[in-house]
């Protein structure tokens, strides 16, 4: 694990791979990049993802939890069931969703 303080916070950073650093430490705001690149499990503890999404359970409606990634298969994807399906943004408060567009 990485780590840095600054004014108003701190910064961790840590592998995929590491069961440890993705249940050390409770976390309000979650970024996870490249998803789909992920090991199926961390350390045989479990998904990568499901590890980092529980150390927001103590921040509650107040969380916030990103996955970002480029697909390596869109029938296969982590962030999609099919290529029919879009990646969506919203508020944990109401449970709105907005569909992400792309172009180009």
């Amino acid at each position: 694990m990485l780590s840095k303080e600054f004014a108003g916070g701190i910064l961790i950073m840590t592998g995929a791979n590491s069961a440890v650093g993705l249940r050390s430490t409770p976390a309000r705001y979650i970024f996870l990049d490249e998803v789909d690149a992920y090991p199926a499990s961390a350390d045989e503890e479990g998904d990568p993802v499901t590890l980092a999404e529980a150390r927001s359970l103590t921040f509650a409606h107040r969380r916030k939890v990103f996955l970002v990634s480029t697909p390596d298969d869109p029938g296969l994807s982590a962030g999609s069931s099919g290529s029919s399906r879009r990646p969506t943004s919203g508020a944990s408060s109401c449970r709105a969703r907005i569909a992400a567009r792309c172009s180009g």
